[in-house]
């Protein structure tokens, strides 16, 4: 009614002034004001909600804007009154929330378009005020219009109805089982994600002892009061034991036979027999297996045992959920040990080329093979024999397979069990070419402990050895490196000239092996460097202690001073220095000239 009032009192004002004035356009203004009357009677006739709405309210908020800008051009008062276009707009955005964007265009084209409908001229005035109307429109603020009705409640409704108490206490105890299983689901996934934690961290410390900790590990963790690994062998046809921790199976049950197209179940069922028969009367029943699987293949198994069939039932549980981490973890550490010998293999075959190269007799290229066999092949014993293997168990036919193997000119041969002696455990032997009767024995204190690529490194070993005695029997040197007595001799009977001798200064203790073949590494590059740098007329000799001494008749003291420095400074060892080589080089200060009298004997022989 208020709105209806002012839209009537407003255009009645208007002709009012406009006729007392005098004015022409009266006649003018008349039929748009009587439209405009009628226009807002029917806006008074909507019911209030339609016209509370914001869309509703922005169309009659419109309707007054093109009544505004009508009187205005036809008075001639655009250019001066227009921005009243944007009275009506915030009316209604600040009554109904309508949305100012959408008023704003519509505002400022009002005033356009009753200018040209009616003649007037479309100047720059006339844009300012369009301008002003689309600015302060823009600038209104919308609010959000909330509208609450309010109504009585009915007593009745309040009443509570009968039997719903039973059913919100129905629902009250589903709603505490779906929390109880949500909380055993979370504790349950808690536990198994601390599991995995655990399992993880073992993998920060020594290879060698990888396996020991994971199996006192889980034994911790499933306080189980004996348990046992079983890893695949390398052949997959077995089941060998790698760790345990309490009462471990007997010697007999380090391997348990494997098919390896079995279902999981059925590894279990086979492995849980086969330790049942060996194990004695009071244990036999007493052993739950899982199985460890990774990406579908099998990996290796856990044996439990307990004399408490709850305590079995819970260790076997623990198991079951930390089973899956493990055998991860189990099946990435053989990756990596797979890589990590692959490079060693191509590492040691470069380090035994380049030493045998140099061997100046055969039990010098003897003694480089084992050791390097030796550090390669981790966990296995290494030797060369000749004319017969080893002691082995007596009463193994796999002994009288391989006894007559020398004489025979046999090839290599493996056994992965060799009966009770807990001092051979498997067996790998290679023949050495054209050195008969000379072979290269490994054993382990391991069923299973040597596989397919061990024995692969063997024969490399044998055939790089079987090379270097071929060629240390068919060349004869006479210049640069001689074996130590042929350097002596040559020495002795020289005239004159000078003697130098390179010691090197080891900085690894003897039980550290990765230091010392580090070091070996690097002595072997500076005998390469001293190799290229040695004069034509020079010999050297060196000896297993690691020294060497070069001699010359062309040098004098100075002469051999300098060259020695420049091959010292020019080494890698120099360069790098200590700490990375391991050693340092230095050259004897002692660099006079020899005669045949014996003081020189002498100094040769301390040399």
């Amino acid at each position: 009614m208020k709105e209806l009032i002012v839209r009537w009192f407003g255009s009645g004002l208007m002709l009012l002034g406009v006729g007392v004035l005098g004015l022409p356009e009266f006649t003018s203004l008349l039929l748009p004001a009587a439209a405009y009357c009628l226009f807002a009677f029917g806006v008074f006739q909507l019911p209030y909600e339609r016209r509370a709405n914001p869309g509703i309210a922005g169309f009659i908020a419109l309707g007054d804007v093109l009544a505004i800008s009508w009187i205005l051009a036809t008075l001639g008062g655009s250019g001066t009154l227009g921005l009243l276009c944007a009275a009506p707009c915030a009316f209604a955005v600040s009554r109904y929330g309508t949305q100012p964007l959408s008023l704003a265009p519509l505002a400022a084209g009002s005033l356009f378009a009753s200018a040209y409908l009616l003649g007037r001229p479309l100047d720059a005035i006339l844009l300012g005020q369009a301008v002003g109307v689309l600015v302060l429109c823009v600038m209104l603020e919308s609010k959000r219009i909330v509208a609450t009705t309010h109504r009585a409640l009915d007593p009745e409704e309040l009443r509570p109805l009968e039997g719903e108490e039973p059913t919100a206490y129905l629902e009250l105890r589903e709603s505490l089982r779906r929390m109880r299983e949500m909380y055993r689901d979370l504790q349950y996934r808690a536990r198994r994600d601390g599991f995995a934690t655990q399992v993880a961290e073992l993998r920060h410390g020594p290879e060698a002892n990888f396996l020991r900790r994971v199996v006192n590990k889980l034994a911790d963790l499933s306080q189980a009061e004996s348990l046992s690994l079983y890893t695949l062998g390398p052949a997959g046809s077995s089941l060998v034991f790698r760790a345990g921790k309490g009462a471990t199976p007997n010697a007999r049950a380090d391997t348990l036979p494997l098919n390896p197209d079995h279902a999981p179940a059925q590894v279990t069922h086979f492995a849980a027999k086969a330790l049942d028969a060996l194990a004695s009367d009071e244990r036999k029943g007493t052993f739950r297996n899982v199985v460890l699987r990774h990406r579908g293949k099998l990996v290796g198994l856990l044996c439990a045992s307990d004399p408490d069939p709850v305590g079995l039932e819970q260790t076997a549980d623990a198991l079951e959920q930390i089973a899956p981490y493990v055998a991860q973890a189990i099946a990435e550490e053989a990756e990596h040990r797979a890589w990590r010998f692959s490079a060693e293999r191509a590492e040691f075959l470069y380090d035994l080329g380049s030493l045998l190269r140099d061997i100046d007799s055969l039990e010098s290229g003897v003694a480089l093979v084992t050791a390097e066999l030796a550090q390669t092949l981790s966990g296995a014993d290494v030797r060369i024999e000749a004319l017969r293997l080893p002691p082995l168990p007596e009463g193994e036919p796999s002994r009288q397979e391989g006894h007559w193997w020398i004489g025979d000119e046999a090839s290599a041969f493996a056994r992965d069990w060799l009966g009770e002696d807990p001092g051979i455990r498997s067996l790998a032997v290679v023949p050495v070419e054209g050195a008969s009767p000379l072979a290269i024995v490994a054993f382990s204190r391991v069923a299973d402990g040597l596989d397919e690529s061990q024995v692969e490194v063997m024969r490399w070993g044998a055939l790089e050895l079987s090379r270097a005695i071929r060629a240390l029997n068919s060349r004869r040197r006479v210049r640069g490196w001689l074996p130590d007595d042929e350097f002596r001799q040559t020495v002795r009977q020289a005239g004159q000239g000078c003697l130098i001798v390179f010691s090197p200064l080891p900085t690894a203790s003897p039980s550290d092996s990765r230091p010392l073949r580090q070091e070996r590494r690097s002595w072997r590059l500076f005998r390469r460097r001293l190799t290229l740098a040695l004069p034509a007329d020079a010999v050297a000799s060196a000896r297993s202690n690691g020294v060497i001494a070069v001699w010359s008749e062309s040098w004098d003291s100075p002469k051999a001073s300098n060259w020695a420095r420049a091959v010292i400074e020019g080494s890698p060892a120099a360069s790098s220095g200590a700490h990375e080589w391991g050693f340092k080089i230095a050259p004897s200060q002692a660099l006079a000239a020899l005669s045949a009298d014996s003081g020189a004997k002498a100094a040769l022989a301390h040399s």
